[in-house]
């Protein structure tokens, strides 16, 4: 045993050894001395481990374990240590009870042991006023594509993983425990996964801030998660507090708009911060305002305005008085001297008259300009940049390791990786992300595409994501990612608040929605591999932050299913990448020879361990293919006569390296052309299937299955449930689902998944290393009538029994900016219409549309895989659509369930598919679908 494991092995055994004599250490400075002296001299290596934090650890192993809810409850219904203490021993007796000074420390464990520092906070006059007029100015440049900010800027890796939370929002309700407060479990996770770097966008602050709005502010307070602290308040105040809330009277208690703008600071700068005084992630934290952070900018420089408005025109309005006065009494001296019969008295009382009065007619004036006329723009940006200074400089004070970059939306490049990823801190709109993805073509025409989209805002319902495709200088290849970051927000407390009461606000609108699915974003980056978005629950969140004795634990193990769908064998519009000999190659087939040339293929070894074709294996013809020739096409006549000139020409170059490139370009030419003539006919187009994908490769489909095996992966179909021998939309390891296009060209009578799987049953059968298997459970070829539809459930070993339900294409469509809404939406009025997918996290997977994309709603995965082919005149036809995804995806499936750890959804692009042909180099399928079972 190495010596870290025998000391915690040690630790944990006399901890519990000392908490269970009769007597106790009445402290836990006395149990950390009691250790440190008692300590083994073989261990002596590991003195300075026993801290505060791992003794609190030990402590909640031994006594808390099992009693999360009790505390929970206990913190709820305001139940002090002692109360707690006292139930406990009343009820169990000493043996099973915590010291007291255990249950304390826990409550205070649980509200948190970092304290906040507090400044001294002032009655301003005036409404809703924050003293922001002193702050140091800020210069807040704006980022842009040909000007991102660089984070990470000594890092001279072009490998990252980026922490994303997106619109914590924090003032809203949250859970008492600090441990399971979402928004610190977010910051610790990022650390505990080793995230480079950290971004917060889509909104800081909770924050109702208006003077008056009837009754419908008590729909806000409803949702408010922030406590009453009488020390925050000023000082002349908190007697007048402290005296209502002892008495339990219900009179008003008056909170300034600073009072409470400050205590959210310091409610950040309490998850941030650990109690030991270090940062809770102690990478870089960058942020993005929103529109709501804009929104108090804007309050703070309104009311301030307000204020100084009013007091100069209070000031004028007294002047203008003095002024009339004065001019009164100047009218009623000159009205004398006109009696008197002094001329000269008469002429000067006259002259002094004019004076005064016209200093009171311009006094006048002066009041109705500052009540009547607006004021200066140029002005009020001033004082508008300065509550923005104010602003930043408060929340990078407060917030350890932030920095603001940019506003609404940042673009920004991490370390030496030139991959530019555009940070949405939307609001305003009630869908950014449908507003960047509806508006991306300028952008990609001027070259100006960011490699990824983030979209955080406050009404998320779940995440999703989806391709763009970024074709450049006349390549059609290159694809860009869109993503809408879920919400990291505890909808619990906000929806035992409201119950069920209609509030107006985005976020109890989106908690409230039955497809809500909360967490965080791990983005992985990587300049040969590209760029991915991992989804973590919420609940997982908790999981990985969740204090723990001995070192974090190992990333979850994922079990990963590949889904090649929409391969249009026959089709001429198929992507073909090109071997280093320039020899064409099919995309699917393509990641095939990568898998083969890694060895994946060999006894398991390959990371895969299921297969998902679920739509258009082949072409057909049912939408007159043989009457839409491919753009490259050219008559054969033609070709046969320039090749002839070609070929003269090419025997007369005597230089032998000079000729071969000249032979090599001519056959690409002819290559080319033959390509683009696939046959029309299904026979013609199973040959092709044969040919390219079945017969070069029945290794790559043994290894999937003995992946399976050796992962010990139980596949169970709608037959395993309902006791017959067969049924056609049983699921299994590898799937061959049938598209629309085969279908309808033979009237309905033919579904190519059943061809193609017996094929490949009969390909394999009697390979001695696949002896045992049924074949014919494993292999399947899903129908639902003439649907091709599976259903049925996947698990690893005896771990979590994820349900699987493939579809050739999805139910509803309801939008081609996201082709998966539609299917979502449905699935909020649908039940279970397997019958066997019931209280289990569901893997909705189908293809048909073309386009990449993926969403986590309702505990639920959505993917849908991307093609193997070009943007073909379809699209013209349906409308203009965007230039279509092709590719691979994979889907990361935690082998403990969707709570473990991330979840991924990967697309493996053509451009990383051909660097990869290219170089000749083995693909690292290890790093590119990590932790696999």
């Amino acid at each position: 045993m190495s010596t870290i494991k025998a000391f915690n092995s040690w630790i944990t055994d006399k901890i519990e050894a000392k908490m269970r004599l009769k007597r106790p250490p009445v402290s836990l400075d006395i149990l950390r001395k009691t250790l440190i002296k008692e300590l083994p001299a073989a261990l002596s290596t590991h003195r300075d481990e026993i801290t505060k934090t791992r003794l609190y650890a030990e402590l909640d192993a031994i006594f808390w374990e099992d009693r999360k809810d009790l505390l929970v409850h206990a913190v709820k219904a305001k139940y002090s240590s002692a109360k707690l203490h006292m139930v406990l021993k009343k009820q169990l007796g000493n043996r099973t009870v915590p010291p007291e000074w255990v249950v304390e420390a826990k409550f205070q464990d649980m509200k948190g042991r970092t304290s906040a520092p507090r400044e001294e906070t002032v009655n301003l006059p005036g409404i809703l006023r924050v003293p922001f007029t002193d702050a140091p100015p800020y210069s807040l440049e704006e980022t842009s594509h040909s000007k991102p900010f660089h984070a990470l800027p000594k890092n001279k890796s072009d490998r990252f993983r980026i922490a994303l939370i997106s619109a914590p929002q924090l003032g809203l309700a949250y859970d008492p425990d600090i441990v399971r407060n979402l928004t610190r479990s977010g910051i610790s996770a990022a650390r505990k996964m080793r995230c480079d770097a950290l971004v917060i966008s889509g909104g800081l602050f909770r924050l109702t801030w208006q003077k008056t709005t009837g009754p419908n502010r008590l729909l806000d307070d409803l949702v408010t998660g922030t406590e009453i602290d009488i020390e925050s308040m000023a000082a002349n105040y908190r007697d007048r507090v402290a005296e209502i809330l002892k008495k339990g009277e219900f009179g008003p208690i008056f909170t300034t708009a600073y009072e409470r703008f400050k205590d959210l600071l310091r409610g950040w700068y309490k998850i941030m911060v650990r109690p030991d005084g270090r940062p809770e992630f102690d990478g870089p934290v960058y942020i993005v305002l929103s529109p709501d952070e804009l929104g108090l900018v804007r309050r703070m420089a309104y009311f301030e305005l307000l204020y100084l408005q009013n007091q100069e025109l209070r000031e004028a309005e007294a002047e203008a008085n003095v002024r009339a006065k004065l001019a009164a009494e100047a009218h009623v001296y000159l009205t004398d001297t006109r009696h008197s019969g002094s001329k000269t008295a008469m002429n000067e009382a006259q002259r002094a008259y004019e004076e005064v009065e016209g200093e009171s007619r311009d006094a006048s004036r002066l009041v109705s300009r500052m009540r009547m006329t607006n004021l200066d723009p140029t002005q009020n940006r001033r004082v508008y940049d300065q509550a923005l200074s104010y602003l930043i400089h408060e929340i990078e004070k407060h917030m350890p390791n932030t920095k603001v970059i940019d506003q609404n939306s940042a673009h920004v490049i991490f370390g030496k990786n030139a991959s530019i990823i555009k940070f949405v801190s939307g609001g305003d709109s009630n869908n950014p992300y449908y507003d960047e993805l509806g508006s991306y073509g300028p952008a990609q025409r001027k070259g100006n595409l960011p490699s990824l989209t983030v979209v955080s805002h406050p009404r998320s319902v779940y995440m999703r994501k989806t391709s763009r495709e970024n074709y450049l200088s006349g390549s059609m290849l290159g694809t860009v990612g869109f993503v809408e970051a879920p919400m990291l927000i505890d909808k619990g407390p906000i929806l035992d608040r409201t119950r069920g009461t209609r509030i107006k606000l985005p976020v109890v609108k989106a908690v409230a929605d039955p497809m809500f699915n909360g967490g965080m974003l791990v983005i992985k980056i990587d300049s040969d591999l590209g760029i991915t978005p991992d989804f973590i629950s919420a609940e997982a969140v908790r999981k990985i932050s969740a204090p723990r004795r001995g070192p974090s634990p190992a990333p979850a193990d994922k079990l990963w299913l590949m889904v090649a769908t929409d391969m249009h064998f026959g089709g001429s519009m198929r992507v073909f990448l090109h071997r280093p000999s320039g020899m064409p190659i099919g995309l699917t087939e393509a990641v095939f020879e990568l898998m083969q040339k890694s060895g994946l293929s060999r006894g398991g070894a390959t990371p895969v361990a299921g297969l998902f074709v679920c739509d258009d294996i082949l072409h057909g013809n049912h939408f007159g293919t043989h009457m839409r020739p491919h753009y490259h096409w050219r008559s054969f006549a033609e070709i046969l006569a320039d090749n002839e000139q070609k070929l003269r020409r090419i025997r007369t170059i005597r230089d032998l390296k000079v000729r071969e490139g000249e032979e090599r370009k001519l056959y690409r030419e002819l290559m080319d052309q033959v390509k683009s003539r696939p046959p029309d006919y299904l026979t013609g187009q199973f040959q092709e299937l044969f040919h390219g994908l079945i017969r070069p490769y029945p290794d790559i489909f043994k290894g999937i299955l003995l992946a399976a095996k050796r992962a010990k992966v139980v596949v169970r179909g709608v037959s395993d449930f309902s006791n017959v021998p067969n049924d056609m939309r049983d699921v299994g390891v590898i799937n061959f689902g049938s598209g629309n296009h085969a279908t309808k060209t033979t009237d309905g009578m033919l579904h190519e998944g059943a061809i193609v799987a017996e094929i490949l049953r009969m390909r394999l059968a009697g390979d001695p290393d696949l002896a045992g298997l049924d074949l014919d459970r494993l292999i399947r070829w899903p129908l639902f009538q003439d649907l091709g539809i599976a259903y049925g459930t996947l698990k690893v070993g005896d771990g979590y029994e994820w349900g699987l339900h493939i579809s050739g294409t999805p139910p509803k469509r309801d939008s081609w900016k996201d082709v998966l809404h539609g299917w979502v939406a449905v699935n909020r009025a649908r039940g279970n219409p397997s019958s066997v997918l019931d209280e289990k996290s569901i893997v909705h997977i189908t293809g048909d549309k073309h386009f990449f994309a993926g969403a986590f709603a309702g505990g639920d995965v959505y993917v849908m895989g991307p093609s193997s082919t070009h943007t073909d005149g379809f699209a013209e036809i349906a409308g203009g659509l965007a230039e279509n995804n092709a590719g691979v995806a994979f889907i990361g499936l935690p082998a403990e369930g969707p709570d473990a750890g991330e979840i991924s959804v990967v697309h493996l692009t053509p451009t990383t598919v051909q660097k990869y042909l290219t170089s000749g180099e083995p693909f690292p399928w290890d790093e590119f679908l990590p932790d696999s079972v």
